[in-house]
């Protein structure tokens, strides 16, 4: 088995290791000298890692504002954005109003030629007169 013959018996030793208790275990920690920081240096230190709290605020005061002008020119950018396209789209509007009007005059005018008209007066009873008279407004 595992390179060791059936012949030869293992041996196991077994050592005395004396037991941890909890007990012991605080009673090791009670002897360690402890090392109390003043309460000031603990609240430096806990809460700012050492740095000056009045260098943070300014810090943070800065970054506060910093990051409102972005916020403000990205709404601005977003409104310019947004009144462009408008701009686009009543521009398309109007060209196509132009076309509209172009081709409504021209509509117009070409129904309003000469022979569309003589037509129109033959309808109502007008007729073109063979002998036309002449009144003489010198006398």
């Amino acid at each position: 088995m595992n390179g060791v013959s059936k012949n030869k018996k293992m041996h196991m030793e077994i050592l005395n290791v004396p037991k941890i208790t909890n007990t012991a275990r605080s009673h090791e920690e009670s002897k360690r000298k402890k090392i109390v920081a003043p309460t000031e240096v603990k609240r430096k230190l806990s809460r700012t890692a050492g740095l000056d709290k009045k260098l943070i605020k300014t810090v943070m005061f800065y970054v506060m504002i910093v990051t409102a002008v972005a916020l403000l020119r990205s709404f601005a950018g977003y409104d310019v954005v947004s009144l462009g396209r408008k701009i686009q789209k009543k521009e398309i509007e109007l060209k196509e109003l132009k076309k509209e009007v172009e081709r409504l005059d021209n509509k117009f005018i070409n129904s309003d030629d000469l022979k569309s008209q003589e037509q129109k007066a033959k309808e109502k009873g007008f007729s073109i007169p063979n002998n036309p008279t002449y009144i003489d407004l010198q006398k």
